[in-house]
């Protein structure tokens, strides 16, 4: 009897198997093997064969429903936009961080000193220009994380020798003062890298070079409108220069030293009526770094046969001359780029925006014309 009682139980779980999509599909096995949860009857163990026909249909409509269910997911995801607090929420952080940057002391460009004062240790930048400043006081070598400090285009005639407690200071802009000299504490400044002395025409520039040689890191120096009519040897010694202008001046020629100058990568000489292009060449095809020249607005009536020795020169600016004809020797300049004679007299068959002199150099001829 008990027997026959396990029996009808098994039929009737064979029946809500066949019959039932709600199987669990972890209880089908392979061969169409379903094992049922064990009845227990005397530690024997009921092992069932359904239908393999009903178990197949049964595992594919499962399959269905799964990836249907999955579908539905997937468009309600899509489907569902962000909500509105958190666009709020990151526009919030945006503001935050906006304000923040500029408000911070330490990114800030300030452009007075009483306000830079009150964030001493963490004020870098310093903008003094164009505020007819006579005389610095003390109270601005206080600023001991100042990085950048321009005093451009003021009534300056002296800078006082506390200059050099500015340890931090990188950027240094003097230009369109009345200066006189430099300070010697002006060498304190061991990582300043780029130094505007330009537009002070009362400027001593031989005692002025020396001091400005001794910065061990400056790459960049503009003595433009200077009144300079001897450029100082001393500036050879600048050895980790990268950029010199010297426009605007009334010199004929450079140094015989300037090849020491062997990291410098642009020369600018412009507006110097003066200045001898073809007695120079010679010269400047030593410095092999040299890769950008600049002698526009020169009056200079002829590009130079001797011209081919800047070998090592890919960029040339002859604009604003009185140059009437372009030599054949250009094309032996080897790694030349470009050759821009823009607002020069040339003859009307030349007068192309662009002219290709061959597959690697552009010669410019027209900018305003």
């Amino acid at each position: 009897m008990q027997r026959a009682a396990e029996t009808n139980k098994v039929m009737k779980t064979i029946n809500s198997i066949i019959v039932s999509p709600s199987i669990a599909l972890g209880d089908i096995r392979d061969a169409g093997r379903v094992i049922a949860p064990h009845h227990r009857s005397n530690q024997t163990h009921v092992v069932v064969i359904a239908n393999p026909s009903a178990m197949a249909t049964e595992r594919k409509r499962g399959n269905v429903q799964l990836e249907q269910s999955r579908i539905k997911q997937k468009k309600k995801r899509k489907k569902k936009p962000l909500p509105r607090f958190f666009i709020g929420m990151v526009m919030l952080c945006f503001l935050f961080v906006s304000t923040y940057a500029q408000n911070d002391p330490a990114t800030k460009q300030f452009k007075d000193i009483r306000e830079a004062l009150s964030h001493k240790n963490e004020a870098t930048w310093l903008d003094l220009s164009r505020q007819n400043v006579v005389s610095l006081p003390d109270s601005l070598f206080e600023l001991n994380a100042l990085q950048y400090l321009d005093l451009s285009h003021n009534k300056l005639e002296s800078i006082p020798p506390k200059i050099g407690q500015l340890k931090k200071l990188k950027y240094l802009v003097l230009s369109y003062n009345q200066l006189k000299e430099l300070p010697a504490e002006l060498k304190k400044l061991h990582l300043v890298q780029t130094l505007y002395l330009d537009h002070n025409p009362g400027i001593n520039i031989s005692q002025a070079i020396p001091i400005v040689a001794s910065l061990p890191s400056l790459k960049v120096l503009s003595l433009a409108g200077d009144n300079i009519s001897v450029v100082p040897r001393e500036i050879t010694r600048i050895k980790s220069l990268e950029k010199l202008e010297l426009s605007e001046n009334n010199f004929e020629k450079l140094p015989e030293e300037m090849p020491r100058l062997k990291n410098l990568k642009v020369l600018y000489i412009n507006n110097d009526a003066y200045f001898n292009l073809e007695s120079n060449i010679r010269m400047i095809s030593r410095m092999k770094s040299l890769s950008e020249v600049h002698f526009e607005h020169n009056d200079i009536t002829y590009i130079p046969p001797n011209i081919s020795d800047l070998s090592q020169v890919q960029y040339i600016f002859l604009v604003g001359n009185k140059i009437q004809s372009v030599p054949e020797n250009v094309r032996s300049l080897p790694n030349l780029r470009l050759l821009d004679l823009s607002d020069n007299p040339l003859p009307p068959p030349l007068f192309e925006e662009n002219r290709v002199l061959d597959p690697k150099v552009v010669i410019r001829l027209g900018r305003n014309n």
